[in-house]
């Protein structure tokens, strides 16, 4: 399958994608995996530099300017705060 027609398949363009643990080894790839097939990565985490790192690096390899939250998802607190945030600014979450 050629590549033009798995990003058909695959696309998440304008898709707004929240990823917890996004300073992880998964949240990473799961980040750029997002970011590769257009969708606005959420990126989440309790530890803020590799979110700053993360984002950096998205926005060198795929020009998408990723919105970064420092929170601690097992406040629940937190997490509802943080949707406000990300409604107010996207309008959804997808």
């Amino acid at each position: 399958m050629n590549e033009s027609k798995l990003q058909n398949i695959f696309s998440l363009e304008g898709k707004v994608i929240v990823i917890t643990g996004a300073g992880g080894l998964l949240g990473r790839q799961h980040s750029f995996a997002v970011a590769a097939f257009g969708g606005i990565p959420i990126l989440i985490d309790i530890k803020e530099k590799p979110l700053s790192l993360l984002k950096s690096e998205i926005k060198k390899d795929y020009s998408i300017d990723c919105d970064v939250h420092q929170i601690d998802i097992s406040q629940e607190e937190s997490v509802r705060i943080n949707c406000e945030k990300v409604l107010n600014k996207f309008s959804k979450i997808d």
